[in-house]
């Protein structure tokens, strides 16, 4: 940002020629509007005709001289006036928003300005011996009337010619500010648009978000919090988002945020407003909104730096972020939406099938959690964890294609009934094949009834060439298995399915997923199974 250190051109550009006629060892006199305040600047050859000509600048003779001179410069604009015989005074003034604050006087003087009565009486005036004035000035003294007038404008040229560059430079300047924060504007609006292209949830999009204000902004901090509405996306009702720290606010959720989130809401229009807090600086609010409602808030505060003024730029920035916010939120609700009503036909559908055997009412449901659990105990990440809950509750739907005489039968199966059985996860696979949605689940309906020692089926894999997916559902349909009755028996002890799932480690069972499964807190599957027999009225479960 441009800061107000740097002088105007009007003010820059005379001080620059001044000093630059002083290099070139011509002397030059700083003064006020009145002719006060009198400074010499000049590279003499000689030391001592310096400090000659500054205690003459001094004397009350050449400050009479000089405030003349300024008088008449206020009341008709000259570029060359005569102080005394022989000294003519090249005037450049020095003005600010078209008031006159000063003078610079460049002097050139003529070989005549170091003899006569005013010369005389100058350096009385000063306390100076005109014999040695004049032997030290001398060199200095070289200029004609007519050369004086043309370093007059020569010198007025300049001062056009540096303040025009100096006009330039500082366009350049102020051009290049806006260039830096249009490159900001560009490159958090990348970023951001690029966290929506690889969007993965709504709550990372949103966390991205402010640290990427954050790092653009100077503000000290940058929040959002959402509401409690059924408007927003669920995983972000009521949740607080931030970046950065603040001594005076508490961002954790406290009353300081919710008041800014009150206020805002007041305001209820989808524009950034700023907003004055007790103890603290200004912050920025702009309200987010799904289907013209209040969804949330995103903030702003304490800003950084040598302006602590709100800026235009600093409320657009905040606006467009909010705006993309705005979309995600939409996308992420319809997602939803979308998710609900594709697991509601899944659950039916599933349900369906287990209610064709009434002893395995729930089995998918179950199984689905099961696996679910037992993949959070092993660290799967969420998203791994969704399509293992997907496919826990899909990897029996193949049973669809097997004729109820042999998913009912009460005795033994033959071979061939078995057979039937056994092609169930490659029906449950042609049957899902062609679904977008559940392309992450296949493996687990396609193989989870492998066997870690390879004798299991439909492919015999072993081990680890066997989908992480299916071992771990191989596992939780065991269990279920074992923990439910059947027509052909009835459900097994606790301790005695334990005992069976410890024993099929390294067999059966992946070892590691079958020490895990022993680990776990089996209460939620227990009210499960009492929820079945409610439902159901029986002891089927």
């Amino acid at each position: 940002m441009i800061g107000d250190a740097a002088p105007s051109p009007n003010l820059a550009a005379p001080l620059e020629v001044a000093r630059r006629c002083a290099a070139i060892g011509l002397p030059v006199v700083h003064s006020d509007d009145t002719g006060a305040l009198r400074r010499l600047e000049w590279t003499a050859a000689d030391p001592l005709g310096r400090e000659v000509l500054q205690r003459l600048v001094d004397s009350p003779e050449f400050e009479r001289a000089l405030a003349a001179a300024a008088r008449a410069w206020a009341e008709r604009p000259a570029p060359l006036a005569e102080l005394f015989p022989g000294w003519r005074a090249a005037i450049l003034p020095i003005t600010e928003r078209r008031q006159r604050l000063g003078h610079v006087v460049a002097l050139a003087l003529e070989p005549s300005a170091l003899e006569g009565p005013a010369f005389a009486a100058l350096c009385e005036s000063a306390s100076v011996d005109p014999e040695a004035a004049r032997l030290t000035l001398a060199p200095a003294a070289a200029y004609t009337k007519a050369g004086a007038a043309a370093l007059a404008t020569l010198l007025q040229d300049a001062l056009d010619d540096r303040r025009e560059l100096a006009s330039a430079e500082r366009a350049i300047e102020e051009f290049s500010a806006q260039l830096a924060e249009s490159y900001e504007e560009i490159n958090l609006f990348y970023s951001i648009g690029r966290a929506m292209k690889e969007l993965v949830s709504a709550e990372a999009f949103m966390q991205n978000l402010c640290e990427q204000m954050h790092e653009t902004l100077p503000y000290a901090w940058v929040a959002a919090r959402f509401l409690r509405t059924a408007q927003a996306s669920t995983r972000l009702t009521g949740r607080i988002f931030r970046a950065g720290e603040s001594e005076r606010l508490n961002l954790a959720g406290g009353r300081d945020l919710a008041e800014i989130v009150a206020r805002a809401r007041d305001f209820n229009k989808p524009e950034t407003m700023v907003l004055s807090l007790d103890g603290a600086a200004e912050a920025l609010a702009r309200i987010i909104q799904r289907d013209d409602e209040t969804v949330g808030v995103l903030m702003a505060g304490e800003k950084q730096g040598q302006d602590p003024s709100v800026s235009s730029v600093d409320m657009k920035l905040l606006d467009g972020a909010a705006r993309l916010a705005e979309v995600v939120i939409a996308n992420a609700g319809l997602y939803e939406e979308q998710q609900r009503l594709f697991l509601g036909t899944l659950e039916a559908l599933t349900s369906a099938i287990d209610a064709k055997d009434p002893y395995t009412c729930g089995h998918s449901q179950r199984v689905s959690e099961l696996s679910r659990r037992l993949g959070e105990a092993v660290g799967l990440e969420p998203a791994e964890l969704e399509t293992l809950r997907i496919s826990g509750l899909v990897h029996d739907i193949g049973k669809i294609g097997v004729p109820e005489r042999v998913l009912l039968k009460a005795s033994r199966l033959t071979d061939e009934e078995f057979d039937l059985i056994k092609r169930h996860p490659e029906i449950g696979h042609r049957i899902l094949r062609d679904i977008p949605l559940l392309e992450g689940a296949l493996p687990g309906v396609m193989h989870h009834h492998e066997r870690w020692d390879g004798r299991g089926y439909p492919a015999g894999l072993a081990e680890d060439d066997i989908p992480l997916i299916a071992r771990i559902i191989g596992v939780a349909d065991a269990f279920d298995a074992m923990s439910s009755s059947r027509t052909y028996r009835a459900a097994m002890p606790r301790q005695k399915v334990l005992a069976e799932i410890r024993a099929g480690a390294g067999k059966q069972f992946d070892p590691s997923l079958a020490e895990a499964f022993l680990d776990l807190d089996l209460a939620f599957y227990d009210d499960m199974l009492a929820e079945v027999l409610r439902s159901t009225g029986s002891e089927a479960a």
